[in-house]
């Protein structure tokens, strides 16, 4: 019987929302499979990549990710790309509301921190896109209020988040990527809110060059 070599993986986990999931990448891909390609093209060690991204999920929700989707993965190095939906804000009768306040939101980031310095990842957040307008208006998720007549995505709210998300990863000394203002007025979105192909690729070599420069991808 032929003896399969052993090759040692080390393993990349993706925590995100739909734009982690992929969501309207034409070629079926999304960054993180294009990532993914790249990696396996262009670096020595081998990594085995898993995608946990959720359409509609907030910080909140990558924080219960923490509890149960890595639980039984070896994560090596931990991708965040959360947040544009704790900016999004519900058209209620009562008015304009975020889904989270920034308290709340980084109430939880404080939790991410602690566990992934706990459990020694190397931990990578990128910050989330501006949306192609100064604000984008989508349909009500299932999810949301009864009242609620719609959503809206404001560069207002999620500028603001940025800078925030910002300062607390210097706060914690956790790396972070800062995509914002690289994107404003770039012509790869699908619908406005999610890059298109050509976005997911973009996005996934800018990814790519900063695990570089920190040195997580051998």
């Amino acid at each position: 019987m032929k003896e399969c070599p052993k090759i040692m993986w080390d393993t990349v986990s993706c925590i995100g929302d739909s734009i982690t999931a992929g969501y309207y990448d034409e070629e079926g891909l999304g960054w993180v499979s294009r990532l993914s390609a790249k990696v396996a093209k262009e670096c020595t060690k081998k990594y085995m990549f898993y995608n946990f991204g959720i359409a509609n999920d907030t910080v909140l929700d990558a924080l219960h990710g923490f509890h149960y989707k890595l639980e039984n993965v070896f994560t090596s190095v931990l991708l965040i790309h959360i947040g544009v939906n704790d900016t999004c804000i519900n058209l209620t009768g009562e008015g304009r509301q975020t889904r989270l306040s920034i308290g709340e939101s980084f109430s939880k980031w404080s939790w991410i921190a602690w566990e992934a310095k706990k459990r020694k990842y190397k931990t990578l957040i990128i910050s989330p896109l501006p949306v192609q307008e100064d604000e984008i208006f989508i349909e009500p998720y299932p999810d949301n209020p009864k009242d609620c007549k719609g959503i809206v995505y404001s560069n207002k709210e999620i500028l603001a988040y940025v800078n925030r998300l910002d300062d607390f990863c210097r706060e914690q000394d956790l790396p972070f990527l800062r995509v914002y203002e690289d994107w404003l007025g770039k012509d790869c979105y699908a619908d406005g809110l999610h890059p298109n192909a050509e976005g997911h690729q973009i996005l996934a070599q800018q990814i790519y060059t900063r695990l570089k420069e920190l040195e997580f991808l051998k």
